[in-house]
């Protein structure tokens, strides 16, 4: 592939992973009030998430793969910059794609672990002691799943990445000004 069409892509694969995530989220806000509804207590997450049914189930699955859908160009933009003097690029490009993993891990929880839990805390049939058992659980794994390795390791994750990219592009011949990211002056 051409580099001037591998830019065109990688460009464009950015702003399609945007868009998808943007409006995937847009839907889970407008049917599941997210991502306030993080800062609630368990009963009234568990109650609300169990009310949504299996279309709020796909919901998270569409947000949580729309936000995948970053990988392919963070993958791809190594190949785009092409710095032999930015040898600190691989290390990026394996920092993007894992900060990308622990964000997926972060919503799939809602699609394979959530349901399970809302389900056993809807159970008419279960007892007080049951009730408080799943809503740890379900405090375990948000902490876990969703705090630490979605938000805080995938962000982080996606800091370091955005610095370390930032970088090779200021000294990018790909710079706007043609002068290889340095500023004319």
């Amino acid at each position: 592939m051409a580099r001037s069409s591998l830019q065109r892509l990688t460009g464009l694969l950015f702003i399609v992973s945007a868009v998808s995530f943007a409006v995937t989220s847009t839907v889970l806000s407008a049917s599941f009030n997210w991502p306030d509804i993080l800062r609630e207590p368990p009963d009234t997450v568990l109650t609300q998430f169990r009310d949504g049914g299996t279309g709020l189930v796909w919901t998270w699955f569409a947000v949580a793969w729309s936000y995948f859908l970053l990988i392919v160009p963070i993958l791809l933009l190594r190949r785009v910059l092409d710095r032999e003097d930015a040898p600190y690029l691989g290390a990026a490009t394996f920092i993007g794609a894992v900060a990308v993993v622990a964000s997926l891990v972060g919503f799939l929880r809602w699609v394979f672990v959530v349901p399970g839990l809302a389900a056993m805390y809807a159970d008419p049939a279960a007892f007080a002691t049951t009730r408080e058992a799943v809503a740890a659980a379900y405090s375990a794994q948000h902490q876990f799943g969703g705090a630490l390795l979605g938000e805080h390791v995938g962000q982080v994750l996606a800091v370091v990445w955005t610095v370390l990219v930032s970088l090779a592009m200021l000294r990018s011949p790909l710079g706007a000004n043609g002068s290889g990211g340095r500023l004319a002056g």
